[in-house]
């Protein structure tokens, strides 16, 4: 492909974008973010820097190659800004998101309040099926089940629907079928036996849960931008999303699975750090990455890094990713006090509107700020 390749970060705060000069160095443009359209200031950030050609022949030459980085999907699941979700499990089980696991992370805390998805029991719906722990058939999953449980599912008016059977793991028979039934509302389905295949039945019913959760965030704005990427630069334009793990997925396949996006902006700072590191002859390094929303750090020695489930706000997903450790806590966050008077900051985020309290843009009562300027693009 010939054309050029712009490199692209978007935070909740502030989107940022690269392009080599040809000359050995680089151009850089920086504007803020716009969270209700992710993909305006990404697409203005790539027109500072690489205009597509008009009718007149100005502009890029040639089709363009958008590398995208993004905390999209990451702050999302730091501030729980994510879509309405239906989950269904086998029947006993509609606890298991809200009863997740035992451990306690600060052990002489007498009352502790563990990470737990924000599932309403009131859209968790229960399926006459059942499974062993071999993935053998105990209780069959009839078409007469699969079609009472789209027309509860429907009821609820769901953005996306997440399904989690018990040992599924080992026989996808039966969320399969369930599958086919659910995708006939118009809606993302998450199957756990398709997004994490893998024992442990909470962190593999929290994953699907949150990739059905990401999608109607972080799929429309992908294929969104997909769309105007071609449309304004030429058909053979691409848009590269980088993954969790540091890989990159074209737009549909970034869309389909959002929860391998969980730490993608993050992901690309890793691993340019790590790139500038072996340059430098470094054989450890530790990396802070604050946005307007989040912090990420990670510790990270010589030769390839090991890649690690990912831990996004305390909830565990079977998903991996580079070693990062992210926390509600940036450069935009907001303070205010707990019940008790404590100081809290974070999750919430002054976000790119109004920003943060330094630019002066406006804002309120700072736990509900209140934008005062247009949004950039």
């Amino acid at each position: 492909m010939t054309g050029l390749r712009v490199g692209v970060d978007t935070g909740g705060t502030f989107t940022d974008a690269v392009v080599a000069d040809g000359k050995g160095g680089w151009r850089v443009h920086k504007l803020p973010s716009t969270p209700r359209k992710p993909d305006r200031a990404i697409l203005a950030a790539a027109t500072a820097l690489a205009p597509p050609p008009n009718p007149s022949g100005r502009g890029s030459a040639g089709n363009l190659e958008l590398v995208l980085g993004t905390t999209l999907a990451t702050n999302a699941l730091l501030t729980g800004k994510l879509g309405r979700v239906a989950l269904v499990t086998t029947r006993g089980f509609a606890d298991l998101l809200a009863i997740g696991r035992q451990d306690r992370d600060r052990l002489y805390c007498l009352e502790p309040r563990p990470v737990r998805p924000a599932q309403p029991r009131s859209r968790v719906v229960e399926a006459e099926e059942r499974l062993d722990a071999r993935g053998r058939v105990v209780t069959r999953l009839t078409p007469e089940e699969c079609e009472r449980i789209a027309r509860k599912v429907a009821v609820m008016r769901p953005q996306a629907v997440a399904v989690a059977f018990l040992h599924s793991f080992r026989n996808p028979v039966h969320e399969i079928r369930l599958g086919r039934a659910l995708r006939k509302l118009g809606v993302p389905v998450a199957l756990s036996s398709e997004v994490a295949p893998e024992i442990r039945e909470y962190e593999r019913a929290a994953t699907a849960w949150a990739d059905a959760s990401l999608a109607p965030v972080v799929g429309p704005a992908l294929l969104s931008l997909d769309v105007s990427l071609k449309d304004g630069w030429g058909k053979g334009s691409q848009l590269k999303v980088m993954r969790s793990d540091g890989g990159t997925a074209g737009a549909r396949e970034a869309a389909l699975r959002p929860v391998h996006l969980a730490v993608s902006g993050p992901a690309g700072g890793l691993a340019a750090a790590r790139t500038l590191a072996e340059a430098r002859g470094d054989r450890e390094i530790l990396t802070l990455d604050m946005g307007g929303t989040s912090t990420d750090v990670a510790l990270v020695g010589s030769g390839e890094p090991a890649l690690a489930p990912v831990e996004v706000g305390g909830l565990p997903l079977l998903s991996r990713g580079l070693p990062l450790h992210s926390v509600g806590t940036g450069g935009g966050s907001l303070a205010g006090r707990d019940l008790g008077g404590a100081l809290t900051v974070g999750p919430e985020s002054a976000g790119a509107r109004p920003g943060p309290a330094c630019y002066g843009r406006g804002g309120g009562d700072p736990l509900s700020p209140t934008p005062t300027w247009p949004a950039a693009g």
